[in-house]
């Protein structure tokens, strides 16, 4: 069975009823002043769509909201984290049908995609991914020597797969974050 969610996490100092006139489901998560809004298998207008917002006006009005949507199904993901009416970071690892690649990279990298995309156990999955596509030894050299650099450099490649990415890693930051249901 695959996953497949979305969801927005608001944290705000109002409380679950303030929320209620804008979400159909409040959930107090176990971090304090967070909310769980809306989870569930419900397509988001926008979703996997390039230019979509999901969280500038929201944490306008209520501080801070964190957008996600994970889809195993398809190998995709958004994730959008917004303070006080301003985006800090958008990522969206979007599939073509056949592949999956970086469709959307803005703002500022945040903690997590340390521990999720540029671990350590990430690159061994990354070189362990090009071993099995890549025949000629000189070029899968090179592509190793590549994917080293950028790890060193953290960055990302739009319109590419690397740092290798997956529909669930969105699941993985909230984890990371610290928000997930107690």
């Amino acid at each position: 069975m695959s996953l497949f969610y979305t969801a927005y996490l608001i944290h705000s100092a109002q409380p679950a009823e303030a929320l209620r006139p804008r979400f159909s489901r409040v959930e107090p998560l176990a971090r304090a002043g967070w909310w769980l809004c809306d989870r569930g298998d419900h397509f988001v207008a926008g979703l996997f769509e390039p230019g979509s917002d999901f969280t500038t006006a929201l944490s306008a009005q209520f501080g801070e909201a964190i957008f996600v949507a994970v889809d195993e199904r398809d190998n995709q993901m958004e994730y959008e984290h917004a303070v006080d009416g301003q985006r800090l970071r958008k990522l969206s690892w979007l599939s073509d049908g056949s592949a999956s690649h970086w469709e959307c990279v803005e703002g500022e990298r945040e903690d997590w995609e340390e521990a999720v995309l540029f671990s350590p156990r990430n690159l061994t999955r990354t070189l362990e991914y090009l071993s099995y596509s890549e025949d000629d030894p000189a070029t899968l050299r090179a592509l190793e020597a590549e994917l080293h650099a950028l790890w060193q450099r953290r960055e990302y490649l739009p319109g590419g797969q690397w740092p290798q990415g997956e529909g669930t890693m969105a699941d993985a930051a909230l984890q990371q974050m610290g928000l997930v249901r107690g």
